[in-house]
């Protein structure tokens, strides 16, 4: 009897041993881990997240790669945004606020709603203001001063706009552009062209039904890409050898200031983005959506000549 009340009391010992040994385990994983992940909420175009849906694409998972993603820029910029934060080892959620554009992009996280915006934004006299206002903070660039190059594009039903041969001939015909598109606005301005102002998702309809006749669209990828491109859902072509270069100061994502936490998440950000830069992988990304500047020797170079001060 009084051995057998020995081993009982040397296994209560032993399991209370083990207990506290894998209380003490738990306690340790408590403050390794958190309990649950951060939530970032990011503003995403809607049509994006269409595509994203509709083509089985995971911009957002760790460790992905990019080379399903390039055939969308704005899927890159999500894809580089989601692995400087897995590169930063911040445990994170991506929420997807849907946002129509990039101006309700930025307005939600001004307000707020989204802690940062999944497109890049360049730095400009809208930025800088917002900065002063401190009401947003950026990144470090993800691009700076990364030349960018504008066509003309038309419907392929629009004979007139696909055979224009001279600048002359150009100017005659009516271009629809957001007016939130900067350059091309003042482009057209410059050139004196007619321009009206249409939603983005309504452009290629507008040009389709011949309501206007041209665009302006950034020129990405191959010779074939440069000339033949899509617009929610619409063939584009180009509509003359014509060409018009800009280059931004630099390229940023911006993140709200709404939150206390939000100094220290951008400083982790530019961590796992300075890491991405030193690997190269940004540059490797995007390398398809830079144009192939061979194609533009035979073009004609549009580039509104800088206004000297007198």
């Amino acid at each position: 009897m009084n051995e057998y009340i020995i081993v009982h009391i040397l296994n209560v010992k032993k399991w209370t041993a083990f207990y506290t040994m894998l209380f003490r385990y738990f306690i340790l994983l408590l403050f390794t881990f958190p309990l649950s992940a951060q939530q970032v909420n990011i503003a995403v175009n809607i049509n994006l997240l269409n595509i994203i849906n509709k083509q089985k694409l995971e911009p957002c998972k760790e460790n992905t790669s990019y080379l399903p993603l390039q055939i969308n820029e704005g899927a890159l910029e999500l894809f580089i945004l989601c692995q400087a934060f897995y590169q930063a080892k911040i445990d994170f959620v991506p929420h997807f606020i849907k946002v129509p554009n990039k101006r309700r992009a930025i307005w939600s996280v001004k307000q707020g709603v989204a802690d940062v915006s999944s497109d890049f934004v360049r730095f400009d006299g809208n930025l800088k203001k917002l900065l002063s206002q401190n009401q947003m903070s950026i990144s470090q660039p993800v691009h700076n001063k990364r030349a960018l190059y504008y066509a003309f594009y038309t419907s392929p039903n629009n004979k007139k706009a696909k055979q224009v041969s001279s600048l002359e001939k150009l100017s005659q015909l009516k271009a629809a552009v957001p007016s939130t598109w900067v350059h091309q606005v003042n482009l057209l301005d410059k050139l004196q062209m007619k321009a009206e102002f249409v939603q983005y998702n309504n452009i290629a309809k507008f040009i389709d039904a011949q309501r206007a006749d041209i665009t302006l669209m950034e020129l990405k990828g191959d010779k074939d890409r440069m000339n033949n491109r899509a617009m929610s859902g619409f063939p584009m072509v180009v509509a003359g050898k014509f060409y018009s270069r800009t280059t931004p100061e630099s390229e940023h994502y911006v993140f709200s200031n709404k939150k206390p936490e939000t100094k220290e998440l951008v400083q982790a950000f530019n961590r796992g983005l300075l890491l991405l830069a030193e690997n190269n992988l940004i540059e490797k990304a995007f390398e398809k959506m830079y144009p192939d500047l061979s194609v533009l020797k035979e073009w004609q170079d549009i580039t509104p000549k800088p206004t000297q001060a007198k």
